[in-house]
Parts: C-alpha cells; sequence; structure tokens
C-alpha cells in the first residue's frame, strides 16, 4: 500500500480532516445540489476555510461555542465545519424548537455567536437577544453569513483536534430540560 494512502485512510485527529481528505479525494465532485445551486466538496472545503476565518475575525476563539441555528441546506456543514477549523464547538440548534426551548440551551451554553436563516433569526432574536447573529441566506449586509465567509485574514492555525471539544448536541428533553451531550474530536 502506497504511503500516502496509508495516511488518508488513517482515522483524522479532528473532524475537520473529513471535509479536506473529501476534497483532496474528489475535488470536482458534487458535494451539495440543491435546487440551482450545486456545490463540489473543493467549494464547501474552501468556503469551511473562509467560513473559519470569518469566525476569528469575529471573535471566535479555540473553545468558544458556535450556535448553528439552520434548517437543512448548504451553510449548515459549511458553517459546521468553519466552526471547527475555528477552533469552537458547533452547537446545532433544531430549527423546530420554541422559543423557551431555544432559550433554555443558549442558557445552558455560553454561545460566541450563532448562524440563523430567515425561519430562524425571530426566535434567535428573542431566544438570545444578546448573542450577535449571522444571517445565510442573505447576499449582503454586514451580519450576512456571506459577509462571514469573504476572504480576510485568515487567524486559522493548526487543527489541534483530538480530546478537545467538537460538538455539543442537545437531547430532546423528553423527561424534562434538553441536556448537551459534549462530544470530542476523537469521540
Amino acid at each position: 500500500m502506497p504511503h500516502s494512502l496509508a495516511v488518508t485512510t488513517a482515522r483524522p485527529e479532528h473532524l475537520g480532516e473529513y471535509l479536506t481528505r473529501a476534497a483532496a479525494g474528489r475535488p470536482d465532485h458534487p458535494a451539495f445540489v440543491v435546487g440551482a445551486t450545486h456545490l463540489t466538496w473543493a467549494e464547501v472545503d474552501h468556503q469551511a476555510h473562509a467560513c473559519a476565518a470569518g469566525l476569528r475575525r469575529a471573535g471566535v476563539r479555540e473553545g468558544d461555542r458556535v450556535g448553528l441555528f439552520l434548517g437543512n441546506r448548504p451553510e449548515l456543514v459549511i458553517a459546521y465545519y468553519g466552526a471547527l477549523r475555528a477552533g469552537a464547538a458547533a452547537v446545532p440548534i433544531n430549527p423546530g424548537l420554541t422559543p423557551a426551548e431555544v432559550s433554555a440551551i443558549t442558557d445552558d451554553v455560553d454561545l460566541s455567536l450563532v448562524i440563523v436563516d430567515r425561519t430562524t433569526h425571530d426566535v434567535a432574536e428573542h431566544a438570545a437577544p444578546n448573542i450577535p447573529r449571522y444571517l445565510a441566506g442573505v447576499r449582503s449586509g454586514p451580519d450576512s453569513f456571506q459577509a462571514l465567509t469573504v476572504e480576510g485574514p485568515d487567524g486559522v492555525g493548526e487543527l489541534s483536534g483530538g480530546e478537545g471539544l467538537a460538538l455539543v448536541i442537545f437531547t430532546s428533553g423528553t423527561s424534562g430540560r434538553p441536556k448537551g451531550a459534549m462530544l470530542t474530536h476523537r469521540a
């Protein structure tokens, strides 16, 4: 087996490496096809890196938590990998939750910022008024996801991974308040 193949099949230390590997192995293959939007693995990888740099410019630091309050759309995956590459933990928030349930989650997790879309923006504004928001699906404005992902100073360092926090997933709360399960890159 060639050495390069052995390196690429080893389990990554950082979840962000999965996207890097997909982009390296199939750069021109489609990663997303949503309506008229087609993104290749290389484009998603590039946008995730730009998102990581934008998150750093927005003040996100290693160990921070970034809320992902989005429906199923490419920006969700881009923001997920962007948060990981910025050294933050991604905190997905179900867009079907009520404002009270979102408040319970944002009260438990110290979010540096939250990325929302048009369907979740008002709930986020009500549930977490003091947390900066970036709006996906909007092409302009200083608080748009596109503004967050424009090219600029990088600020993204090496991916540490390992036992570092990668993801906080909240339970449904069927027996009370939702509880956050914290997963590391190695989990």
